[in-house]
């Protein structure tokens, strides 16, 4: 707990970083499933790692640049400097325990929560060293 009050109050004091994510979603309704892509563009930063719960019964075929490790529902992905992407599978039929769904796929058509999808983690940004120098 104390190493993450120090990250903290660190990135505050140096002021805000800036990087680009986008997340990408593909419904695959053969499948049954959407390929999620989550790219990152570096600016004045790069992410260090991200963090994602993933139920290994609902997200499947992690794989991306740089890093990425399991450990029971966790996988975390460590992006090269330069950014890429990370791309996971998620199996969109979801039955409650009632016997109802709370998210299904149709030929042409889903509905599902956006966070089942795109699913919130934490993120280590650090600021990007100093720039090359320029040669005249």
């Amino acid at each position: 707990m104390l190493a993450w009050i120090g990250i903290a109050v660190a990135a505050a004091g140096a002021g805000r970083v800036h990087y680009d994510i986008d997340y990408h979603v593909e419904f695959l309704p053969r499948e049954g499933q959407a390929v999620v892509t989550i790219a990152i563009d570096p600016h004045d930063a790069h992410v260090a790692r991200i963090r994602l719960s993933m139920d290994p019964g609902r997200y499947t075929e992690a794989r991306g640049d740089g890093r990425i490790a399991r450990a029971d529902d966790r996988e975390t992905w460590e992006p090269p400097d330069a950014g890429g992407a990370l791309h996971y599978r998620c199996r969109i039929d979801h039955r409650r325990c009632g016997g109802g769904y709370d998210a299904k796929i149709g030929p042409h058509w889903a509905i599902v929560r956006g966070d089942d999808l795109v699913l919130a983690s934490p993120l280590v940004a650090e600021p990007a060293g100093p720039p090359p120098p320029t040669h005249a």
